[in-house]
């Protein structure tokens, strides 16, 4: 944290003045763009995770009570997202550089108030549209982007991303015979075989990601955001029309959470294990508003 405090401008990193190295950018974005930096602007990139390294720390800080430094990442942190918004963020909530990645790095890591989030969502779902239901991402946006997505209300976006086939794609991969996750989304295709001799890992995690937003949205299990090594839990599992069941596990500090659902037309059934000293919120998928809420807040615990 000190190093990016000494190298960053008024809240900025990655700043074009900068004479120190200003990172790779969106590294092997399908992006347009014909260098594998991809087209997404560096200092966009390094002033949302400055802004998301402090915080982290300033959350770090209070959960250690080291108030002081709480404070003072505290303060980091919405100095890096105060420059953010007036650096990079346009009132038609057009994020410099016009990526995807761009609009899902605001998005991911609470750098815009109130309106702002759903222009913002709005343009972002734009340009996977106008990809033709593609992603768009590299290395630095593809974590990002499904969770963007599911968090501001358009799983239905995440998902057509998730059963997409064309490249790039995870299932593209996967028609061209991948059993592991490739370093480029065109790696290798059954018509032209290797695209590339240089750089071209058949077994590289980034691009990885996706499971974590599996585990999250389909599985639904995850943490809430005020909880500490999964004191608190949220299961939220999302069905759609092409997935009608899930099953997830995952080994926790607390002990093993498990979730088994099924959707059988209009019928939702859902089995949960939760360790001991731990609190689940459970949501579940309705189209009544009156019988059960969306809001995680709104729904019963079980202990």
């Amino acid at each position: 944290m000190d190093f990016l405090i000494r190298t960053s401008r008024d809240g900025m990193r990655s700043f074009k003045e900068y004479d120190g190295n200003r990172g790779f950018g969106d590294w092997l974005a399908l992006d347009g763009s014909n260098s594998a930096w991809g087209r997404t602007p560096v200092e966009v990139i390094g002033t949302a995770y400055y802004a998301k390294a402090a915080d982290l720390m300033a959350r770090i800080s209070g959960a250690l009570e080291r108030n002081q430094d709480a404070q003072t990442y505290r303060a980091l942190y919405h100095q890096a997202r105060t420059a953010f918004q007036q650096a990079f963020v346009g009132a038609d909530g057009k994020v410099l550089g016009n990526t995807q990645t761009v609009h899902a790095l605001p998005l991911s890591f609470d750098l815009l108030d109130g309106e702002m989030n759903n222009k913002v969502v709005a343009n972002l779902v734009r340009l996977i549209e106008e990809n033709g239901d593609c992603l768009g991402t590299g290395v630095v946006g593809t974590p990002l982007l499904l969770h963007a997505l599911s968090r501001h209300g358009r799983v239905d976006v995440a998902y057509r991303l998730l059963f997409q086939e064309k490249c790039p794609s995870w299932l593209f991969s996967v028609n061209q015979g991948a059993t592991t996750m490739w370093e480029r989304w065109d790696a290798y295709t059954i018509e032209n075989g290797i695209s590339s001799e240089s750089m071209n890992s058949f077994n590289h995690y980034a691009f990885g990601s996706v499971g974590d937003w599996m585990y999250e949205n389909i599985a639904g299990i995850a943490q809430a955001n005020d909880s500490i090594a999964y004191e608190k839990i949220v299961v939220h599992p999302r069905p759609t029309e092409k997935l009608q069941w899930a099953k997830g596990r995952l080994d926790t500090v607390r002990g093993t959470i498990t979730t088994d659902w099924k959707l059988d037309g209009d019928q939702f059934s859902l089995d949960v294990t939760i360790p001991p000293n731990a609190a689940a919120t459970v949501v579940l998928p309705t189209n009544d508003p009156g019988s059960v809420s969306t809001h995680p807040g709104d729904l019963f615990q079980a202990v």
